[in-house]
């Protein structure tokens, strides 16, 4: 449903958007657009499972909105089938159903990874209370 000059009137803001996210993204306010080069990270995730592979079972990813987003959609889409390791994605504030899941796990053989774009995430920092 757009014509040419639909897309002509556009130009300018598209331009004054592009500008921003090449200020925003030069200010390192984003972060996620440069994360396809950042080899660095990605060999140090893959070293750092490799070292704790056999010392635990289940990985509980403690996050909110498009912090447990990521890690969910990442689950689904790689996960192997008869995987003995079990990952965990909790996207909720409900300390009780939190609880609830705590109790299922042998929480020796669990390692939890908090999620915050912010680091201050008050939800995602009061479920890391409850874990023992």
């Amino acid at each position: 449903g757009l014509e040419p000059g639909d897309l002509e009137e556009l130009a300018p803001r598209l331009q004054r958007i592009r500008a921003d996210l090449v200020t925003r993204r030069t200010a390192g306010e984003l972060g996620f657009a440069d994360l396809p080069q950042r080899r660095d990270d990605v060999r140090k995730v893959v070293q750092t499972a490799a070292a704790v592979r056999g010392e635990f079972d289940t990985l509980v990813v403690l996050g909110i909105g498009g912090s447990a987003l990521g890690a969910r959609a990442l689950t689904l889409g790689l996960a192997a089938p008869g995987e003995p390791f079990r990952v965990v994605v909790v996207d909720s504030i409900d300390l009780d159903a939190f609880a609830g899941l705590l109790a299922q796990l042998d929480v020796k053989r669990t390692l939890f990874n908090v999620i915050s774009k912010s680091g201050e995430t008050p939800e995602t920092s009061t479920a890391t209370v409850l874990v023992p």
